[in-house]
């Protein structure tokens, strides 16, 4: 390894080509770090004394294997970010000085082509050579149009449409707007130029062979946006191939494939525009769901690259071509686990909408096991369907009776096995055997439980209500519905004593009587909820029982409420709400599957 700290002149002034490997990221600086970047060298700029001097951090290169290039080039192993987005500023800087030059007709003025000839092009070289810097494959058509002085006319909409021409778009407005506060605009813009290329210091580290570049990358790189697990894992796959034209080919055959799972559309800003993004953070736990999937053990979240490398440390060209294919066809398992898309069978998917109520992340290693074996073994929809819905039912019922959830993701990790060893069927005696609630137990529960306070609260009862609907035709939607206390909350909230109360909680109370704490401890319990469309009205809720069971009956269109219509229910306590409470009880227990007891599932 070499070191020396210079001025970033000294590398750009080279002939020279530094190229941004096809590991790297793309270029995915914004606002914030060009702003930070601003703000540095304009305080070197306004800084009185001369040697004052602003420091990026250090620029990693290893030599390349391109050995038919007469132009020397390096790949860029740390510092694509800063040294992209210096050459953009310079780009910048140059085209307001021409602009100038043109408009005032200084032909006594060349700095414009001093920038384009000596820091961002080898003026005498063709194609990549020709560019000082050479960023990734998708980032390129952008960057030449701002090196070649193709991107200063472009339309701002336009430049706001790719990162790199944002960039562009932003120091353009922070240089043009310097000028409007300066007297002498070509010293202003010589001042920034100058601070830029001889004020600007790097510490630049060239590697050799025998060292390994992605070690020395991972120790460095600090600077700018953080990487992830993702981006590490990426970069270790992309260095066990051997050169650059097989890894341009791997990119553009099965990691671009991977990748293009995990982009995410963010807002600038000013909240005007937006831009696409590789979301690291996605790739990252896509990544440790395949892995807890395939290795059948939980991977923390913090550990997820070190899990990996544990594997993979001594990683050949074939066994990684492997491993991207893998991942490949479980970005798409990921897609419908997530429910970013559809299954292709209707039973599985009607089972995966099921569990996605849920909202459960910790399940996803075993639903994508699930989705490889529907894949590997002929289809079998009813089967796979079938372990989905248990999945489901094992979270509900658990929730329900009030078992931890600390556990799942070592759970749904073990659980992964019996699906590698394709014996799914051997799930429902495991989700037995780990504590999966049979129906006596959830029906107990279920009758008490303050339900309205659970975070499942609208699920359930929604759940419920689409099971009643299928008994009757047509189905309502349920978007609209809110929850309805029917003994109201204000009968135990409302203590203003009995001479001013209201006149409704003053009838509900009396009509409770000596039950008043019975019926208070079942206030929120599943018995007492229901749900009401937007039809009815809220001066409804603290009305005696008498005068809200027929709007419940009238003018409810859900299925639920039809339990009001019974002639002899003439009034609602303590006895009404368990009652109803165990009939509620027994749908729950039909919708979210269990265990029976040869250990299968009901």
């Amino acid at each position: 390894m070499e070191a020396r700290a210079a001025q970033i002149r000294v590398l750009l002034e080279q002939v020279r080509c530094s190229v941004v490997p096809v590991f790297q990221r793309y270029y995915s600086w914004n606002e914030g770090n060009w702003q930070k970047l601003w703000d540095d060298i304009t305080y070197v700029i306004k800084s009185e004394d001369p040697r004052k001097h602003h420091f990026v951090g250090p620029l990693v290169f290893v030599p390349s294997n391109a050995s038919t290039l007469d132009v020397p080039q390096s790949r860029i192993i740390d510092g694509q970010q800063r040294l992209i987005t210096i050459s953009i500023l310079l780009a910048t800087i140059r085209d307001c000085i021409g602009k100038i030059r043109s408009t005032q007709n200084r032909n006594d003025i060349r700095l414009d082509e001093e920038i384009q000839e000596t820091y961002l092009v080898n003026k005498h070289k063709d194609g990549e050579q020709y560019f000082k810097v050479w960023p990734r494959m998708r980032d390129r058509a952008a960057y030449k149009q701002v090196i070649s002085g193709g991107a200063f006319d472009l339309d701002p909409e336009l430049r706001r449409e790719n990162r790199i021409l944002e960039a562009y778009d932003f120091f353009i407005g922070k240089v043009t707007g310097g000028l409007l506060d300066k007297s002498d605009d070509m010293e202003w813009l010589k001042s920034l130029y100058l601070a830029v290329t001889a004020r600007v210091d790097a510490v630049f580290i060239d590697l050799n062979e025998l060292e390994n570049p992605l070690r020395v990358f991972k120790s460095l790189n600090s600077t700018g946006v953080t990487l992830g697990d993702g981006d590490l894992i990426r970069n270790h796959l992309f260095m066990a191939i051997p050169d650059d034209t097989a890894q341009e080919r791997f990119d553009t055959e099965l990691w671009s494939h991977i990748e293009s799972h995990f982009v995410e559309t963010i807002k600038t800003e000013d909240g005007d525009t937006s831009y696409t993004s590789l979301s690291s953070g996605q790739l990252t736990a896509f990544i440790r769901n395949w892995m807890m999937s395939l290795e059948k053990q939980y991977v923390l979240d913090s550990a997820v690259y070190e899990e990996f490398d544990r594997k993979y440390t001594s990683m050949v060209p074939s066994e990684a071509m492997d491993v991207a294919r893998q991942l490949k066809q479980y970005a798409n398992f990921y897609d419908i686990a997530i429910g970013k898309c559809n299954h292709s069978s209707n039973e599985v998917q009607l089972a995966l909408d099921h569990l996605q109520l849920l909202k459960h992340s910790t399940s996803i290693p075993l639903v994508l096991a699930l989705l490889w074996f529907w894949t590997e073994k002929g289809k079998e929809s009813d089967l796979i369907a079938k372990c989905i819905s248990a999945i489901a039912g094992f979270v509900m019922r658990r929730h329900i009776c009030g078992f931890s959830s600390r556990q799942y993701g070592h759970i749904f990790a073990k659980a992964c096995y019996h699906i590698r060893e394709r014996k799914p069927h051997k799930l429902f005696g495991f989700f037995k055997e780990t504590g999966w609630p049979n129906d006596k137990e959830l029906m107990s529960a279920f009758e008490t439980m303050p339900l309205y306070r659970n975070s499942y609260k609208r699920i359930i009862l929604e759940s419920i209500e689409r099971v009643m609907q299928n008994q009757t035709e047509p189905a309502i939607s349920l978007k609209r519905c809110s929850i309805e206390h029917v003994l109201p909350v204000s009968v135990f909230t409302d203590q203003k004593g009995t001479g001013s109360v209201d006149i409704n909680v003053r009838s509900w109370r009396e009509s409770l009587g000596e039950r008043f704490e019975e019926a208070m401890s079942l206030l929120h319990s599943p018995g007492n909820l229901t749900l009401v469309g937007s039809s009815y009205n809220s001066n409804m809720k603290n009305k005696p029982f008498s005068e809200k069971k027929p709007k419940l009956c009238a003018e409810s269109k859900l299925t639920m409420n039809s339990y009001f219509r019974q002639d002899d229910l003439e009034s609602w306590g303590p006895d009404e709400i368990l009652k109803r409470s165990k009939l509620l009880a027994t749908i729950v227990a039909s919708t979210w599957m269990g265990p029976d007891v040869n250990g299968e599932s009901s």
